[in-house]
């Protein structure tokens, strides 16, 4: 049960629970995975290898879905809600549809990392993965330790793209190092729900149709 630093049950754990998770990133063109590492006072892109069979775990109790805003040389602007609760309110145009999920790697030189991203074919990946787990999950606590099962083509109007697919193994405790970060409230506030349709508190499923969740309003076909 040590495998990922889980918990054995008395409260010990093999990992420090004080480092700050990475940011990892995945490119759909390339098929590449990328890590954001500090070198000096600048912060850089690292390519790292994710190969098949891998596995790791992923905080699916805790998977955020939301908007993002990444411009060049400014901080991200990000906008989530947890995957209970209906989509926050879109900024502005310039906001993207996206998820964030903490992720457990077994290899120290990644261990606990955050990954997120605004690709649609992504985006469609993680819904599958999430309803997976809505339809099995033993509780509302363990974490699905997941393997990384192939990489698929998948066509675009912009050309084929390689998505990664993840399947569900089995379930183990939290391990200590993935730590909750709550939700900032006033920046995830739900849209106003319609007269006709009551508010469902705690709904045990992913909400959103992801057409519905993830549609860009303005029509347009987010980067890869």
């Amino acid at each position: 049960m040590d495998d990922f630093g889980f918990s054995s049950g008395n409260g010990a754990t093999s990992i420090d629970a004080s480092a700050f998770p990475t940011t990892i990133k995945y490119n759909a063109k390339e098929s590449s995975w990328h890590k954001r590492v500090q070198v000096g006072e600048e912060a850089q892109w690292q390519q790292f290898e994710f190969a098949v069979g891998t596995r790791v775990a992923i905080d699916l109790p805790n998977f955020k879905k939301g908007y993002t805003q990444i411009v060049k040389g400014q901080a991200p602007s990000l906008v989530f809600a947890k995957w209970q609760d209906p989509m926050p309110k879109k900024p502005n145009d310039q906001h993207k549809p996206a998820f964030e999920v903490n992720v457990l790697f077994k290899q120290k030189d990644l261990g606990y990392c955050v990954f997120s991203s605004q690709a649609l074919t992504m985006l469609r990946q993680m819904a599958e993965l999430m309803q997976g787990y809505q339809n099995e999950k033993p509780n509302d606590t363990q974490v699905p330790i997941c393997e990384l099962a192939e990489y698929k083509d998948v066509p675009t109007q912009h050309g084929p793209v390689i998505v990664p697919v993840f399947k569900i193994i089995k379930y183990q405790d939290r391990p200590e190092k993935m730590v909750v970060i709550p939700v900032v409230e006033q920046e995830a506030q739900p849209e106003k729900q319609k007269a006709s349709k009551p508010v469902v508190e705690h709904k045990e499923e992913f909400d959103d149709d992801l057409d519905k969740a993830f549609a860009d309003n303005d029509g347009d076909v987010d980067e890869f």
